[in-house]
């Protein structure tokens, strides 16, 4: 069972380096993690050299004849970088883990077993965090999409089961199912959000079976300048924006249902001072630029990509 590991990082070098020593010692001797980093040369060149020298440190060689090869982006965006990784991989399974996410011993042979054993094509690993932030469903399994747009998940479930979204910053995929589906896709562009919820989406609709594994343990590290940032009114937009694009890709007759509940909450969050009055229009245009957006083709996969 080989498997190659995709870590997208971007100005965050310390924890991405924290996250490469981690992942290296569970991996076998086919195995690969591949780093993608994000940014200005600068901060290429500081996530490059940090990354680096953690790896030495413990005795891994970076390059393609090693278990770690690093490639640079430097125009930040998840998703090109995870499709960079996927073109990159020529094993039979992908992992995808975010650099803020520290893997537990025994991590990668659970987030991989049930591709095996459960006959899942992806799979979605559990997440700790401290505050926990990831869930919002306390008994749920995994998450699920509801018909208004918002996702009811549990991320940090202590039993495992069937779910129908996965979580990108640890999850695992049948290569050539990601291929077949066309990777992630690159119109889900910054702030980054829901790109994992569209992949997920697309695969489940091509039969995919998806699986959550709580043995498969991450700690999510949670701190100021520690998550790809925006204030709450960009917050707000991008997520109307994006989900308004997987509901008219996936969903289109739910599409009006998606779009109002959008609208009210923004105006009720105008309405208790959550929110400038400028959102709600804001809002409204992201909706319908997601649904212009979702009326052409999948981005073609390519590779933009440099290798250190």
């Amino acid at each position: 069972m080989s498997v190659t590991i995709v870590i997208p990082s971007f100005k965050r070098p310390a924890i991405a380096a924290r996250a490469v020593e981690a992942i290296l010692p569970q991996l076998a001797e086919e195995d690969k993690c591949i780093v993608v980093v994000q940014g200005e040369e600068a901060e290429r060149e500081c996530a490059t050299r940090e990354i680096t020298r953690v790896a030495l440190k413990g005795g891994w060689n970076v390059g393609e004849e090693g278990p770690l090869v690093i490639l640079e982006q430097p125009v930040p965006g998840r998703a090109d970088a995870r499709n960079m990784g996927l073109l990159k991989a020529t094993t039979t399974y992908v992992v995808y883990v975010d650099d803020d996410s520290i893997a537990r011993p025994g991590w990668l042979e659970a987030l991989l077993s049930p591709l095996e054993e459960n006959r899942a094509d992806l799979v979605a690993g559990r997440a700790h965090e401290e505050p926990d932030t990831t869930t919002n469903a306390p008994r749920r399994v995994g998450a699920v999409l509801t018909w208004t747009g918002h996702t009811r998940r549990n991320f940090d479930a202590d039993r495992s089961g069937t779910s129908r979204i996965v979580c990108s910053n640890n999850m695992a995929v049948r290569r050539d199912m990601a291929l077949q589906a066309g990777g992630f896709d690159t119109r889900f562009h910054e702030p980054a959000m829901y790109e994992d919820v569209e992949f997920s989406e697309r695969l489940r609709r091509m039969g995919a079976r998806i699986w959550y594994s709580a043995d498969a343990v991450v700690d999510h590290m949670v701190e100021p300048g520690g998550r790809w940032e925006q204030d709450s009114e960009s917050s707000e937009v991008g997520r109307a924006g994006h989900m308004s694009l997987i509901f008219r890709l996936h969903r289109p007759w739910g599409w009006p249902v998606m779009a109002a509940a959008y609208l009210a909450a923004a105006k009720w969050k105008v309405v208790i001072g959550r929110l400038p009055v400028r959102t709600i229009w804001k809002v409204a245009v992201a909706l319908l630029r997601g649904w212009r957006m979702g009326s052409g083709r999948l981005p073609p996969l390519v590779e933009r990509t440099g290798t250190t």
